[in-house]
């Protein structure tokens, strides 16, 4: 049991990820919505898409707490480091994001189509209703990062304070991006898409910018975790003389 919650705690790191990544998406797209009766079938589907995300959310943290009954050394690294910035992202979606989706999302199916007013598309483009969403996002590339790739080993105050920081230095840039957009395009004007080639360099150079951060997340701790090219063999510093945990003594 213990290595089947393991093992799908780690395939739901990606997929957390994958969910959170393409469900922010569509909430940053819904202003761009030409009509009314778009608009509230795009908000439905985001509550779809956030239903789906919650729930794989949920199976994450029931693998945790699987992996946890096994020993709190099987668990300490996803409960300290990667569920926390997730699953606060998430109460933020339920509190924020969601009572807005539902209200632009609560109109007949059956509605003639009309150009969406500006007061909708300030509503779409409400950061509140997005930036939670996508801040989830990023929780969830902090979790995937911590279940797959870097398996941290405690001490960990030097990771708790690099993923918070990530995790709030990215909410801040896209509450300051998301602000801007809904003065831009929450207008009495429509907005106007942008063309497939500006949407591609805008998604390489988000896609650079968390590849370069991860680059020099994974090559600092590669240089800080590697050995000194001369160990003292008389050196008696920081030794590890087997003492046994609570946990093992239990």
């Amino acid at each position: 049991m213990w290595e089947i919650a393991t093992n799908l705690s780690e395939l739901l790191g990606g997929l957390l990820l994958l969910l959170w990544a393409i469900t922010g998406y569509r909430a940053g797209r819904l202003v761009f919505r030409p009509t009314s009766a778009r608009l509230r079938r795009s908000a439905r589907l985001s509550l779809t898409l956030l239903a789906v995300s919650l729930l794989a959310l949920l199976t994450q943290l029931v693998t945790v707490a699987l992996t946890w009954m096994h020993g709190w050394v099987f668990a300490e690294n996803r409960v300290v480091l990667a569920v926390p910035p997730i699953l606060v992202g998430a109460v933020a979606v339920l509190v924020w994001s969601v009572p807005r989706l539902w209200r632009i999302g609560r109109a007949a199916l059956g509605e003639a189509p009309a150009a969406v007013p500006g007061s909708e598309r300030s509503a779409a483009s409400d950061p509140l209703l997005v930036v939670p969403i996508q801040a989830t996002a990023v929780g969830g590339l902090l979790d995937f990062w911590v279940v797959f790739v870097a398996h941290p080993s405690p001490p960990y105050l030097r990771d708790v304070i690099v993923g918070w920081t990530v995790l709030v230095g990215a909410t801040a840039l896209l509450w300051w991006r998301q602000r801007r957009r809904q003065r831009r395009l929450g207008g009495p004007q429509p907005p106007k898409r942008p063309g497939l080639g500006l949407r591609g360099l805008r998604a390489l150079a988000g896609t650079a910018a968390v590849a370069a951060v991860l680059a020099g997340w994974v090559g600092y701790g590669l240089r800080a975790s590697r050995l000194p090219d001369r160990l003292a063999m008389s050196s008696m510093a920081n030794v590890d003389w087997g003492r046994r945990s609570r946990w093992h003594a239990a």
